[in-house]
């Protein structure tokens, strides 16, 4: 039953529907059973940089992790993640300022071109991993959605 020709398939027939718990744990195809909570359902408290860090590290973490809060992509999980994109950044900016030590792009030699070569790469990875955590711009506006239209609006005026 249920080929073509046929009228469809029987009613209740099929696998019965996961519940929201079991949907967001093994997956679901329903965008509405794994809609994340809003910006403004979602606790949105600060997490403390992990023990260890650096100075430069925990300031990195500071300036971006309440923006990666926001998007939702900091959370208890992705710590772990998110510190060795604070390190990376460190990283990042240690070499920067080895190359400006030798005066580069000014003056070149082996040891410069090696550093701007792993400065380059070091950048990139930085920008791979704030896309990661939704912290780079996306190049477009975000869709707004227009307020819906009062369908009673001439309606609204003064009664005669």
């Amino acid at each position: 039953m249920g080929g073509f020709g046929s009228g469809g398939s029987r009613v209740g027939a099929g696998r019965p529907a996961k519940n929201q718990q079991q949907a967001r744990l093994h997956g679901t195809r329903q965008r509405s059973k794994m809609a994340r909570p809003s910006a403004s359902t979602a606790r949105l408290d600060l997490i403390p940089a992990p023990d260890g860090m650096g100075p430069k590290a925990v300031a990195a973490w500071n300036e971006n992790a309440p923006a990666a809060i926001q998007e939702q992509t900091l959370h208890a999980a992705t710590v772990g993640a998110f510190r060795e994109f604070c390190e990376l950044i460190v990283e990042r900016d240690r070499v920067h300022a080895s190359l400006q030590a030798f005066q580069w792009p000014e003056q070149t030699s082996s040891e410069t071109n090696q550093l701007a070569t792993q400065w380059r790469a070091l950048c990139k990875e930085v920008r791979m991993t704030r896309a990661a955590f939704r912290l780079a711009p996306v190049g477009k506006a975000a869709a707004v959605p227009d307020a819906p239209a009062d369908p009673f609006d001439e309606f609204d005026g003064a009664v005669q």
